[in-house]
């Protein structure tokens, strides 16, 4: 309301410091106003606007296919999670290890599922991961010399067997966890092995065979001397993740909640029923909760590129409707003003199409003028936003290319109305008109 008072009283105010000599030594035809009217600064303004609008929700559009697209080094199609506490069933820690092979082996011949494995910390979620610092391993291995150390920590994820055989990630050395490896208080120390990431074998064992090395853990407090029995591919717990050392333990009794990773040929979603039979026929105690498939929690960590992409489409549509009210309502007040003059030019032979160019010329300019303005003012803004973005730079040359051609294919569309108008007036009636 405010808005439409304050720009419906300029055309008002404008009226009351008319010169009326001025105005009756006006040409009839109706000349053009020296400089810039408001009206085309208002359509420019408004092009600007509309353009940073429709870049930001392109920019956005492209990070949130970038992050659904983007190489993860699993396959988080045909998964299921759901979570297990056996703590709350009353099994102690020291049979939790065979209680988890119990449901692993149990789940597997299961009808529709492919594979089942269980992890302390699966791709996409929100469970606490336990970190080493890198200092901290090369301390622990006399002699052991990094090819190229880097500042920063060591994941460590506690997985049951199958686990990258159910994700699909290659195993690239050696072989996966076996239940036999997993740590108890009778496990010989030279009896521990690990399962070790590319990024872990590239840094801490350059060009040296992984399958060949072993390391230290938790020490001087706790020492300990793994060996190294498999190396796989680098993978991501979420998209915007680097490939970081990662470094994998068979899983033992000492973990409360476990997350199983269920594959299916079919929908996921159709397994959480017959899942939560198979755990009850199991052991009904032991519940299964919070099933959850990794493509919706992807979904859930883009929560907020989402949300700012509907606000920026949304905005950016009204404000391509608002521009393309503005571009229409200029030209055809201008065709109005000058329907006698265009009476008189295609009385004098002017064509159709060149009365079309002609209106057409005067929504080119505040259109291109504003057009240059937003794109200006996005280069500096998107900066901003740059920590947002994925796989794409703010100043993408294609985003802002596509985004103007749209406004200009939408603004010329508005401003083929009135055009097409002007190009239809009678010569002889506009004359008589005035």
């Amino acid at each position: 309301m405010v808005t439409g008072v304050i720009f419906g009283s300029l055309p008002a105010f404008r009226s009351t410091r008319l010169a009326l000599m001025s105005s009756i030594r006006q040409p009839i035809a109706g000349g053009r106003q020296p400089g810039w009217p408001v009206d085309k600064a208002l359509v420019a303004l408004q092009a600007a606007l509309s353009l940073m609008l429709i870049i930001g929700a392109g920019l956005f559009l492209r990070t949130i296919d970038n992050l659904r697209t983007t190489p993860l080094g699993f396959d988080p199609g045909g998964l299921l999670y759901a979570r297990i506490e056996p703590r709350t069933g009353g099994i102690p820690t020291e049979q939790r290890a065979a209680f988890f092979e119990r449901v692993v082996t149990h789940l597997e011949s299961f009808p529709g599922v492919v594979a089942v494995t269980a992890t302390d910390e699966p791709p996409f979620s929100r469970a606490a991961a336990i970190f080493m610092d890198q200092g901290g391993l090369l301390a622990c291995a006399p002699g052991f010399v990094a090819a190229n150390p880097q500042d920063g920590f060591v994941a460590i994820t506690s997985v049951a067997p199958r686990y990258f055989e159910t994700l699909r990630t290659p195993l690239v050395a050696g072989r996966e966890l076996a239940w036999s490896d997993a740590i108890t208080a009778a496990t010989p120390r030279t009896a521990f092995v690990g399962v070790v990431n590319e990024a872990f074998a590239r840094i801490f064992f350059g060009g040296k065979n992984p399958l060949e090395q072993r390391f230290g853990l938790n020490c001087p407090a706790r020492p300990a001397d793994f060996q190294v029995v498999g190396v796989v591919a680098d993978s991501k717990n979420v998209p915007r993740q680097s490939n970081q050392p990662r470094l994998y333990l068979a899983m033992g009794g000492s973990t409360n909640v476990v997350t199983l990773i269920i594959r299916t040929p079919g929908r996921p979603e159709a397994m959480i029923q017959p899942i939560k039979r198979a755990m009850a026929d199991l052991n009904a105690s032991v519940p299964t909760f919070g099933e959850v498939t990794p493509v919706e929690l992807r979904e859930q960590r883009m929560q907020q590129e989402r949300l700012l992409t509907t606000l920026l489409l949304a905005f950016g549509a009204v404000a391509l409707l608002l521009s393309s009210i503005g571009i229409y309502g200029m030209l055809a007040y201008l065709v109005t003003r000058r329907t006698a003059e265009i009476g008189i030019r295609m009385a004098l032979g002017a064509r159709p199409g060149h009365v079309v160019a002609m209106v057409l010329r005067e929504s080119i300019v505040p259109v291109v003028g504003g057009l240059a303005l937003g794109a200006a003012i996005t280069l500096v803004a998107t900066r901003w936003i740059n920590s947002l973005l994925f796989g794409v730079s703010a100043h993408d040359p294609s985003t802002i290319t596509f985004s103007t051609l749209v406004f200009l294919l939408i603004a010329a569309a508005a401003a083929f109305v009135p055009a097409r108008r002007a190009s239809r007036i009678d010569p002889i009636r506009a004359l008589k008109t005035e």
